[in-house]
């Protein structure tokens, strides 16, 4: 027991040694180990305490960070073309409506939404509050009542913090990398590199 004992110390000691698998994971552990540390104190750290730095990043790219534009309004379809004229007269006199006609309430904030949007109501003044005119969509026809139009506007760092700071360490994590890059010495071993290509190229 005891000779066993020793044995099972000896191997587990010399664990890298004997199971070169084992030993390249834990390579690999130790180096994973070793950036997270230089990412977290070199950057992530960096980034939460460097509070200048962060509102210089937002003044220099505070366009990328404008609320978008919405549209809040109520969609009405019906394949019934007069139902829907009633509807809509309806809706002008803010009387109630029938129960066939299906109603939707929507937010728009899609660019290509918007976009869309527009474009059906290009004949018909643009887009603006109010009750829009009949126009057909696919098999049926469609009008909107257009309650509030929310244009797009530039924000706050306090209303956009979080992302603002993840854009601002990605990009001192691509300087710091850079750096690292420019500083390093790439040397290649090209009789190694011949041996393994043509070994690959033999085993295709």
């Amino acid at each position: 027991a005891y000779i066993d004992g020793q044995i099972k110390n000896y191997y587990l000691e010399h664990l890298e040694e004997e199971e070169p698998d084992f030993n390249e994971v834990l390579r690999d552990y130790k180096e994973g180990l070793l950036l997270f540390e230089l990412l977290e104190s070199k950057i992530w750290k960096e980034a939460t305490i460097d509070t200048v730095g962060l509102q210089l990043y937002f003044e220099k790219h505070r366009s990328n960070y404008k609320s978008k534009e919405k549209v809040v309004l109520d969609r009405y379809t019906s394949s019934n073309i007069k139902l829907l004229k009633k509807t809509r007269k309806a809706r002008i006199k803010n009387k109630g409506i029938s129960s066939d006609v299906t109603i939707k309430n929507e937010v728009i904030n899609s660019e290509i939404n918007i976009t869309t949007l527009r474009d059906n109501l290009e004949q018909q003044k643009g887009l603006k509050k109010g009750v829009t005119k009949i126009f057909e969509t696919d098999e049926n026809y469609t009008f909107y009542v257009i309650k509030n139009i929310i244009t797009e506007k530039e924000q706050s760092l306090s209303d956009v913090r979080g992302r603002v700071m993840s854009d601002f360490q990605k990009e001192l994590e691509s300087s710091f990398v850079n750096n690292l890059r420019s500083k390093a010495v790439i040397d290649i071993n090209t009789g190694m590199l011949d041996k393994l290509s043509e070994y690959y190229k033999n085993n295709e």
